[in-house]
């Protein structure tokens, strides 16, 4: 790649070489639907100054064989998106390391490029994600479509602080909704959505024409689910335990089994044990319904009654109090689990997988500064942590969408899903045409 210069208004098949001043190799000739736009003036001067980036085996030879770099490239003109001065990998470098794993804000982005020598302004980098983010809105359409067709979901919310909402301040709470797939059968899909309120009118739009069962929370906006007579909501024994667990650490060390609480976190303790123990046998479905029945179905019930009889004797305005009367509200959802094997007691992997990495890069980022970003990082947060779901490189797989999305009719679009795209690794069907 060294000693290779791009400049703007180059199509594809240009290549100046800085030592000979010459044309390079002739560049597979495309039809004119496939070609990728000319190269803008900011384009040429990424690729000048940022060096190589690497590319996955199969696209090497589609730009020029035996290279490893965009500075070697026959065909330059393939950018992240149209109106986009980023590559797909310095694109999709960026993107993953503001909503993946540790939440990296674009002005620190900005600072540790300068470190490296390179210049990245923020200004550009935000230009490029909202760019990218209109221009594949329709796979948070598509990833949607295949949600609301799974059985089983988890789904949860957190918030999020957006500036310029109409009619609102900034300071004013937003929300991430988040949803993900855990039936058996069902792809591994992760949807996040922003949406300017935590109403109940959310959950109803996004999972409209859904039916299954959808495990959450005691949160009262998912009730309007219940009440269509399609979702089967299914309550998280978790968050009743959480709330004996504030009781008994507020006490100390020694006294916590004198607790009133303390025996009802134990047989909370021994039905996620026996869960644990039934998962690790490998049972058919059936048989593992029903033996999780008779074994978990008596303890509920004495659980059920322990905690009527604490309640009894308890101020309700109290600590003990609350947490007995929210486990009897949410009492018929939380034991509703034990109607479909794919379910479990809690609700604990929507915050593990969806809800936790949201929070990291917002304790990092701290706000969106407009609703057009909001919606961007919903998009974002959709195919990446689908993509760590199906156990991919969240950054190659961007930059690989980045990349197909400009060569695939959108008619094919669901092919580059997380849960249905083919190997990073493997040249696509509609590029195997071309003999390069």
């Amino acid at each position: 790649g060294a000693g290779t210069e791009f400049k703007a208004g180059d199509g594809p098949g240009t290549r100046h070489s800085s030592k000979t001043g010459g044309a390079g190799p002739e560049a597979p000739v495309l039809p004119p639907e496939e070609r990728a736009p000319e190269v803008s003036p900011g384009f040429a001067e990424l690729l000048s100054r940022h060096g190589c980036y690497p590319c996955p085996p199969w696209l090497s030879p589609v730009f020029a064989p035996g290279t490893r770099g965009y500075n070697a490239i026959h065909w330059p003109g393939i950018a992240a998106a149209p109106h986009c001065s980023a590559d797909p990998w310095l694109a999709s470098h960026v993107i993953t390391c503001k909503y993946a794993f540790v939440g990296i804000p674009l002005y620190r982005q900005e600072s540790m490029s300068a470190l490296e020598g390179r210049r990245l302004p923020r200004s550009s980098m935000d230009h490029w994600l909202l760019v990218k983010a209109k221009e594949l809105e329709p796979l948070h359409s598509l990833a949607l479509r295949d949600l609301r067709r799974c059985g089983c979901l988890n789904g949860d919310e957190t918030t999020i602080q957006t500036h310029g909402e109409p009619g609102r301040p900034d300071t004013a709470k937003s929300f991430f909704w988040t949803f993900l797939s855990c039936g058996a059968a069902d792809p591994r899909i992760r949807y996040v959505e922003y949406a300017p309120t935590r109403a109940s009118s959310v959950p109803l739009a996004i999972l409209a024409g859904f039916s299954g069962f959808l495990q959450a929370d005691g949160y009262p906006g998912y009730l309007v689910l219940e009440r269509s007579g399609q979702v089967v909501l299914v309550g998280c024994l978790s968050h009743v335990r959480r709330r004996f667990v504030e009781i008994v650490h507020g006490m100390e060390r020694g006294k916590r089994r004198e607790s009133r609480a303390y025996p009802i976190l134990d047989m909370i303790r021994s039905i996620f044990m026996i869960e644990r123990q039934l998962r690790k046998l490998d049972l058919e479905p059936k048989e593992f319904l029903k033996r999780r029945e008779e074994l978990v179905l008596p303890i509920l019930d004495d659980l059920h009654a322990m905690i009527e009889n604490v309640q009894k004797s308890t101020n309700p305005g109290g600590l003990l109090g609350k947490a007995c009367a929210y486990a009897i509200n949410q009492w018929d959802h939380v034991a509703s689990y034990l109607k479909h094997p794919d379910l479990t007691p809690s609700n604990n992997v929507a915050e593990r997988e969806c809800i936790k990495p949201i929070v990291i890069g917002r304790k990092n980022y701290l706000f969106c500064g407009s609703v057009e970003v909001a919606n961007a990082a919903g998009l974002y947060y959709t195919l990446i942590l689908a993509a760590i779901a199906n156990e991919l490189d969240p950054e190659r797989y961007l930059a690989t969408v980045f990349i197909r999305s400009r060569l695939l009719p959108k008619e094919r679009w669901e092919e580059l899903l997380p849960w249905r795209i083919r190997s990073l690794e493997e040249k696509p069907d509609y590029l195997k045409r071309h003999d390069f």
